[in-house]
């Protein structure tokens, strides 16, 4: 059963004496969406939404190169190493040379991307922000036995903020698990940002190794952790926004559920519907959750993982 609650954490800046609401520069601030003037229990409100999310650069094998490559200790070198955030190289570059003629381009590089999201406070005082991570990605690989993606972490605060433009970031969903070519674990979930708050990205799911074993590896940390075995952690050092992972099914931000992955947060933050923000990655079912945070669906026997679901920054000031 989801959690109808919230992660609440009442913040100060001791820097701001203001106890009425902040006002808002729109001109001066870059957000996807707002709603001006929303009514919520007899207060009007001023609602920003971010909802385009910021990557770093990643790599991938190209679909040529998953077919061809086929030793196991080479599939496992790939699916434990990731492309670090300043590398500009070849990637082959990462990997034992032994590897690197099988290497040469089989892979495809997706770049960077920043939006440059921000909010201009003009007059310093109160916000209400939901923040919510990207959702790890499912596990993949061969055999049944892979985690589902853990949720991203998720903080639904008030607090005082000061006359400030503030960078606000939108995790991105972790990559799926490779499949029965490539068997990889999911990647986690990017960090999502807002007034130096940061939501931890969901932990990728464990995946399934090789054809003999239907043994999943471990989950990965993060805001929830993913489905594995040991299951993945939490990361939510400052303060509790997710659920450790099980042994297949990624934890949600509103606890766990075994394969089923764990339930999120329901929220009806902005006024358009209750919303089960950064539900954990199932193991089993036929549909990964859709909803913004949510980890990846663990992939089905020699199938890849699905992808986790983007986070979401929405901020809503009283007018």
């Amino acid at each position: 059963m989801a959690n109808d609650g919230g992660v609440w954490v009442k913040l100060e800046d001791a820097g701001s004496s203001a106890t009425g609401p902040a006002v808002i520069n729109d001109a001066a601030s870059n957000y996807d969406n707002k709603d001006a003037g929303v009514t919520i229990d007899g207060k009007t409100y001023d609602i920003y939404t971010f909802t385009t999310a910021t990557t770093t650069r990643s790599m991938r094998l190209t679909d040529e190169a998953q077919a061809r490559i086929t030793d196991e200790d080479l599939l496992m070198a790939i699916a434990t190493t990731e492309l670090p955030a300043d590398f500009t190289g070849d990637p082959v570059e990462l990997f034992d040379r032994k590897y690197r003629n099988q290497l040469r381009n089989a892979f495809e590089i997706a770049p960077a991307a920043d939006p440059g999201l921000s909010l201009t406070v003009d007059t310093p005082g109160l916000v209400d922000a939901l923040i919510v991570a990207g959702g790890g990605g499912g596990g993949g690989g061969q055999n049944a036995a892979k985690g589902g993606g853990g949720a991203g972490g998720l903080i639904n605060t008030s607090l005082l903020v000061d006359a400030h433009t503030y960078k606000v970031k939108v995790g991105n969903g972790g990559r799926g698990g490779g499949d029965s070519y490539s068997p990889s674990g999911g990647t986690n979930g990017g960090d999502s940002l807002a007034f130096g708050l940061t939501a931890y990205g969901g932990g990728g799911g464990g995946y399934s190794p090789s054809y003999n074993t239907g043994v999943t590896t471990a989950g990965r940390d993060g805001g929830s952790g993913g489905g594995g075995n040991p299951p993945g952690g939490t990361l939510s050092y400052h303060s509790y926004q997710g659920h450790a992972g099980d042994a297949t099914g990624g934890g949600g931000a509103g606890g766990q559920n075994g394969n089923k992955g764990g339930p999120g947060i329901i929220l009806d933050f902005d006024l358009q519907g209750d919303v089960e923000y950064a539900i954990g990655g199932n193991a089993n079912a036929s549909d990964a959750p859709t909803t913004p945070g949510s980890g990846g669906k663990a992939g089905a026997a020699y199938a890849a993982g699905s992808a986790g679901k983007n986070g979401i920054v929405i901020v809503r000031v009283e007018i």
